[in-house]
């Protein structure tokens, strides 16, 4: 699954999602292996990190905060983890059909052998799928 640039992870920007949860998954993940210890650093980086949305370009997420999204779904071929970040939904209740295009996106990468994950919340389109 992971080639010489790491585990390929996708990590999904939605207008429901926490812009918090988003850049603490990205942050994590891509630091990883770059944080200096008292041993080597790993080399490769583990993760190779993308943010991915539905359209590329400025997005509002939950709380407001603009966030950039460089690269859209129809862009992203293969990835060997989907991570979606936490969801907050007017009247805090998920409805089937929000993303169909995340949704058949998601499970193409399964087919493809990606393991999908979330962070609490965003485990509804992955549920959906």
């Amino acid at each position: 699954m992971a080639d010489a640039n790491g585990m390929r992870v996708g990590l999904i920007a939605l207008p429901e999602g926490m812009p918090s949860t988003m850049t603490g998954l990205y942050d994590v993940l891509s630091s990883a292996g770059k944080v200096p210890t008292l041993e080597a650093p790993i080399v490769p980086a583990p993760f190779t990190v993308q943010i991915v949305g539905e359209r590329r370009g400025s997005l509002r997420m939950a709380s407001g905060l603009p966030f950039d999204v460089p690269r859209s779904l129809a862009e992203v071929e293969a990835v060997d983890l989907v991570m979606i970040p936490s969801l907050v939904v007017e009247g805090g209740r998920w409805e089937r059909g929000r993303h169909p295009e995340l949704v058949d996106w998601l499970g193409r990468m399964h087919d493809r052998g990606a393991l999908l994950c979330s962070a609490c919340s965003g485990v509804f389109p992955i549920a959906e799928t």
